[in-house]
């Protein structure tokens, strides 16, 4: 099995440049040898023997001429970015492993197809889903007719400690599977694919929060991310890059304390974690705990109760409501303490099902974290709501992943601010 290291440097100015350039198709329409000379900021002659090189190679492919300048002259030869190159398979279990998707994504993020695998009821065994995944695998590339070489990567998405470097699962919350197990191994054997694809085993947060930086600014930022429903997690992506930990706790905030004398017990069996707290599980079983004392709540106006009737109570000045979203102020506002003294976000993005929380939410956590006296300043970290389709992210930011790996893209700073630019 083949992987790459994250966050490799280039060895020499010239793979410098050669980053800069395919970055800047990567994340644009079509440009001329002017447009990429002007932007990346090299001489003609440079960019000439780069462009052609990855015209050769495949990396881009000739859009025709455009259009001539104002003064008659020559119309230029344009170049456009080739999503099609390589092929990304994405494979995203549930938390149970009672469902799967697969899906086969090109480099620009895109949709070639999906495939739900369902496994039954319960929880099931590692080696099944092993193997439920590279029959999965070898049945779309069959069905596209696709060749080894053409599948650059398979990223993998799981709940627990990931083991990065070396593609091992080596604690799952979620499922009753034997610690350190080596799933990329397996997989790779499993499927016997040759050559074999690069694999990728991360924790499903760290493909969301790739996915924001897609339809985003924040490639140069320092980026928090939250995921919060009934299980809660995140990661941290500084410039475009994912912050890896040695040993893969970086991001698991769901697992922070914050109360340990709390009666709420979390899945991994401690008192008062970050997730256990805000699990929209909880806040659910805490409004249907209050419909005796406060019936005429509009939380109680449509059956059955859900999470869209508690956000918009709150919104309208609902009493029980905004006493309920409260405490899940409280919970979010000291865990985004926690994670803003640790790793100091520029942003702080939420997902999940409490991106529709609405005003009164972010509201309060701006009240709520001013309030602790670390805040004082004016340089605290921004909160905001994702704004991506939550249903398409996993599947998306696993394939940039790998796509950043794949032709290790620098930040696109302003080739993404060209009206050209592919998002």
């Amino acid at each position: 099995m083949r992987r790459i290291e994250s966050g490799s440097k280039p060895k020499n100015i010239k793979d410098n440049n050669r980053k800069a350039i395919l970055s800047l198709f990567r994340f644009s329409e079509e440009l001329s040898l002017g447009d990429v000379a002007k932007t990346v900021k090299l001489s003609k002659t440079t960019v000439k023997k780069i462009v052609f090189e990855l015209l050769e190679q495949g990396y881009i492919v000739s859009a025709g001429k455009g259009a001539s300048t104002g003064e008659g002259g020559k119309k230029p030869n344009l170049f456009r970015f080739n999503p099609v190159r390589k092929y990304i398979i994405v494979l995203s279990m549930n938390t149970i492993s009672t469902a799967a998707c697969i899906y086969l994504m090109d480099l620009a993020s895109e949709f070639h197809y999906q495939e739900d695998l369902v496994f039954g009821e319960g929880p099931i065994s590692y080696g099944n889903t092993v193997k439920v995944y590279a029959d999965a695998v070898n049945r779309t590339k069959e069905k596209f007719g696709l060749k080894a070489e053409q599948i650059y990567a398979i990223t993998l998405a799981t709940d627990g400690i990931v083991d990065v470097q070396k593609g091992r699962l080596a604690y799952s919350f979620h499922n009753q599977w034997e610690e350190d197990m080596p799933f990329a191994d397996d997989l790779s054997a499993a499927m016997a694919l040759s050559p074999v694809p690069h694999i990728f085993l991360e924790n499903i947060c760290s493909y969301l929060g790739y996915a924001e930086l897609i339809s985003t600014d924040y490639h140069n930022s320092n980026v928090a991310f939250i995921y919060a429903d009934v299980h809660t997690g995140g990661c941290i992506i500084r410039k475009g890059s994912l912050v890896h930990s040695n040993r893969g706790y970086s991001g698991e905030f769901g697992h922070m304390i914050l109360d340990d004398r709390s009666d709420t017990v979390c899945s991994c069996g401690a008192r008062g974690c970050f997730e256990a707290l805000v699990s929209t599980e909880r806040l659910l079983k805490r409004a249907r705990a209050g419909e005796k004392r406060c019936p005429d709540s509009l939380v109680f106006c449509e059956t059955p109760l859900n999470l869209q009737t508690i956000f918009a109570a709150a919104n309208k000045d609902d009493a029980f409501a905004r006493e309920l979203m409260d405490e899940i102020i409280r919970w979010f506002s000291l865990a985004i303490n926690n994670i803003t003294i640790v790793y100091d976000p520029d942003v702080v993005i939420i997902q999940g099902s409490y991106r529709e929380a609405g005003e009164y939410f972010i509201n309060g956590l701006y009240r709520a974290i001013r309030a602790l006296p670390f805040y004082r300043g004016k340089y605290n970290p921004s909160i905001i709501y994702s704004r991506i389709d939550q249903a398409l992210a996993m599947a998306k930011g696993g394939s940039y992943y790998a796509t950043a790996h794949y032709l290790q893209l620098s930040p696109p700073g302003e080739a993404k601010k060209r009206k050209t630019g592919r998002v």
